[in-house]
């Protein structure tokens, strides 16, 4: 219990100190706008020019095609904050790895937009939609026929990194616009 304490305080001190310098340096370098402090002292208004731009939208056809995109995006991330850590990191390696298959999951995924948001301009949107599809479909065949086994433990890991790639595909391509 002591060796529990002993690993756990350093962590937790870093962890305030780090949330300290971060309210500290937000603090000393984040000017104010002043739009945003005289738009605090007014309530409110109903704009109806805005809701006419965004009814508007729905006659594109290209945005039309992003709805379905951003459902499955949604119950894409649903699943995987869901379902897979509960059903598969959970059951196979039990709750104390969630967190890390999370982690690696979030780190692949933060890498993954990074390098895919700039490929557009070497491959364009298809080939990384096909990408992010196909990984999506491997991943889910993939979970569907392989037979849980808590000494595959570097297979969820792998497969949280993958499903993060797949993710950052769509995030990426999906809230890039539908240009080109």
């Amino acid at each position: 219990m002591i060796l529990l304490l002993y690993f756990k305080f350093p962590v937790c001190l870093t962890y305030l100190a780090c949330a300290i310098v971060a309210v500290m340096i937000v603090s000393m370098f984040l000017n104010a706008l002043h739009k945003d402090i005289v738009n605090r002292s007014k309530a409110p208004v109903f704009d109806a020019a805005v809701l006419k731009q965004t009814l508007m939208n729905f006659k594109n056809m290209r945005i039309m095609l992003l709805v379905p995109l951003t459902v499955f995006n949604g119950v894409e991330q649903a699943f995987v904050a869901g379902i897979f850590t509960k059903a598969f990191v959970a059951c196979g390696l039990g709750v104390s790895h969630i967190g890390f298959v999370c982690t690696a999951f979030g780190v692949a995924d933060a890498i993954c937009s990074l390098v895919f948001g700039p490929l557009i301009k070497l491959f364009g949107r298809m080939p990384l939609f096909v990408f992010g599809a196909v990984n999506n479909m491997l991943m889910i065949v993939t979970l569907m026929i392989w037979p849980l086994n808590p000494a595959d433990k570097a297979i969820l890991y792998v497969a949280g990194c993958v499903w993060g790639m797949a993710d950052a595909v769509w995030n990426t391509q999906i809230n890039g616009g539908p240009q080109g």
